[in-house]
């Protein structure tokens, strides 16, 4: 999935905004990006829901793939072309240490993304009835 950057904010506020039930999500909140691209990209393969937060104490981490399929030249593209190309930019999780088996794997997402999420924690506001 790839959000143009500059519609990252205008998503992230309608997602914000509007909560019913289990039907809507902040994707945004699962994005990678960077401040001087317009795309943001959203992996979608399962093992990815198995993948959490620690700042201090990660033991994987997640890097541009090495492998021969995967294509540099398209970070050079417009969100469009990228869009048109469609398969091509890999991203690998790779251990920083042996990690046992079922044992939690770890990445330390960012202290932006730290900052969101303490934010969020401050302010949320459970929506009525959800508690039920």
């Amino acid at each position: 999935l790839v959000i143009p950057h500059h519609q990252q904010k205008d998503a992230e506020h309608r997602l914000d905004s509007v909560v019913q039930g289990n039907q809507n999500q902040l994707l945004t909140n699962y994005a990678y990006g960077h401040v001087n691209s317009d795309i943001a990209l959203v992996p979608y393969n399962t093992l990815v829901n198995f993948i959490n937060h620690d700042g201090k104490h990660p033991n994987a981490k997640i890097r541009w793939s090495q492998s021969p399929i995967h294509r540099n030249e398209y970070f050079e593209l417009t969100p469009q072309e990228l869009l048109e190309q469609g398969f091509g930019l890999l991203m690998e999780i790779v251990a920083l240490r042996d990690i046992a088996a079922h044992e939690e794997v770890l990445i330390d997402y960012g202290p932006e993304w730290e900052a969101a999420w303490l934010h969020h924690q401050q302010h949320w506001i459970p929506t009525d009835g959800s508690a039920e």
